[in-house]
């Protein structure tokens, strides 16, 4: 690739070029590395064993993370660069830099683009209406699925949103349990918690019970895990979500026990994505799929008009739902 007249060999965001343009060069902006080397998992496309697939697909990225970032985090430390926080399953760094120094680390050869670590915004909670709590469930078919013996049994949801409460009666029992099964990224709540209820509000409509007279979720039969991407104030990173998705495959960091999610439910999106498909996750989308485990995120509320889908959701490797 050729280098461009600022030194560049590879591309920064249009988001960070924004923030460049507005900041003195010695202010810290907090960006994403993203390298070039990707571990190859089609090795483990075709194994039979879900777990032993997932084992030697964690052992694949982290072993290309070790190999790959060495020489980068060591160039960041000598630039006195600090606590820069390595992915595993992206192959990625999240850091705070000078803002002159973007241009540096973007002449590096091992390195395929930088982007801006932008705030991300709980969606606002919306208060059902006085309805039969169940008619949802009964309006997309649950109920037909449950008689087939589809309800959710064995099957691990990790929520990524806003925390769930764990005392809610219809929710609560359905935790996995442990200290494999709740993540705060934020360092707020040791154990499950939500200040705000949209991730309790998600949680009930994914696996929610029937404690309350009547069943509130799709698949009773599930469990869940979750991550607490947003923090108490409503507030969100791209390095916080990219430290969520490498959590779901791997909570007890150890390859050798399958305590990974078979479904990840999110239901948030990225602001100024509307007809525009953010590339942002897509490394963490296509390894968590090989895993066979399957992102499911919000369709957005832009709708319904022609070019109104929203991102991560139009990622071609996720599934979108409205």
């Amino acid at each position: 690739m050729p280098i461009l007249a600022s030194g560049r060999v590879v591309s920064v965001s249009p988001d960070l070029e924004a923030v460049l343009a507005q900041v003195p060069d010695d202010e810290l902006i907090p960006v994403i590395i993203h390298l070039k080397e990707q571990a190859d998992l089609h090795p483990y496309k075709n194994e039979k064993s879900k777990s032993f697939r997932r084992s030697q697909i964690i052992r694949a990225l982290k072993d290309k993370k070790d190999k790959s970032q060495k020489e980068l985090l060591t160039f960041l430390k000598k630039n006195s660069i600090k606590e820069p926080t390595s992915f595993w399953l992206m192959n990625g760094i999240a850091a705070k830099v000078p803002a002159g120094f973007v241009d540096i680390l973007a002449a590096r050869e091992d390195v395929a683009r930088i982007e801006y670590d932008a705030v991300v915004a709980v969606p606002e909670t919306v208060t059902a209406a006085a309805v039969t709590p169940e008619w949802n469930i009964n309006m997309v078919g649950a109920p037909q699925l449950w008689e087939l013996g589809y309800d959710g049994s064995g099957i691990v949801v990790a929520v990524m949103d806003t925390g769930v409460d764990y005392f809610h009666p219809d929710i609560g029992p359905k935790w996995r349990g442990g200290t494999n099964s709740w993540f705060d990224p934020n360092g707020q709540h040791d154990t499950p918690y939500d200040a705000d209820g949209h991730g309790t509000g998600v949680t009930g409509v994914v696996l929610g019970g029937d404690a309350g007279g009547s069943s509130i979720g799709v698949a009773p039969g599930a469990e869940w895990i979750a991550v607490k991407i947003f923090d108490d104030n409503g507030f969100s990173t791209l390095s916080r979500i990219h430290q969520g998705f490498q959590w779901v495959l791997d909570p007890d960091e150890d390859p050798d026990t399958d305590d990974a999610a078979d479904v990840v439910n999110s239901s948030w999106y990225l602001l100024n994505t509307v007809d525009q498909c953010n590339t942002e996750f897509s490394s963490d989308l296509d390894n968590l799929k090989a895993a066979n485990i399957a992102v499911v995120f919000a369709a957005g509320n832009s709708g319904p008009f022609p070019a109104s889908s929203v991102s991560p959701a139009n990622n071609p490797q996720s599934l979108a739902v409205g």
